[in-house]
């Protein structure tokens, strides 16, 4: 029989997806290959998973349940410190197990907001731009109007004679 890895024991809140929607749960403890997870209803034996805890995102397979517990292997090996102290994974992934990360959860740099926020402020300044010109264009349309007004009522009169 094959050792059992050594486990870390915690109470961390997770979410975890099974194929009909999702689930809040309990991650129990953690090893390096997989975790014991606490939820409403145990994901049937063979089922797989997705458990998101902050930005780290586990895809495991289940192999074993018990009542309202049950134990799930994962193909990667997990960050144990990471997940339990709550810290951003050490690498942005693109991807995870084949399937796209969020990017929304994805930490961004300095550099990246400070370029995103260059971005919105040239956008902001451009429309104001364009709203001060087209306002511009409207009072100077209603002052030519205005002016030319007087003097064109006056031809048609004449004209109208």
């Amino acid at each position: 029989m094959r050792p059992r890895e050594q486990r870390r024991k915690v109470l961390i809140r997770a979410r975890i997806k099974t194929g009909d929607g999702w689930h809040d749960a309990c991650i129990v403890d953690l090893s390096k290959r997989g975790a014991g997870l606490q939820a409403a209803t145990a994901p049937p034996r063979g089922t797989y998973v997705e458990i998101r805890r902050g930005l780290h995102v586990i895809v495991a397979r289940v192999m074993w349940t018990r009542n309202h517990r049950f134990g799930v292997q994962s193909q990667d090996e997990l960050p144990i410190e990471s997940i339990a102290n709550d810290r951003a994974p050490v690498a942005k992934p693109a991807t995870t197990q084949g399937l796209a990360v969020e990017r929304r959860r994805l930490p961004r740099s300095l550099a990246e907001r400070a370029e995103s926020n260059a971005r919105l402020g040239h956008r902001l300044q451009f429309g104001f731009a364009v709203l001060a010109g087209a306002l511009a264009a409207m009072i100077a349309g209603a002052e030519v109007r205005e002016a030319l007004a007087a003097p064109l009522s006056e031809v048609g009169s004449a004209l109208d004679r």
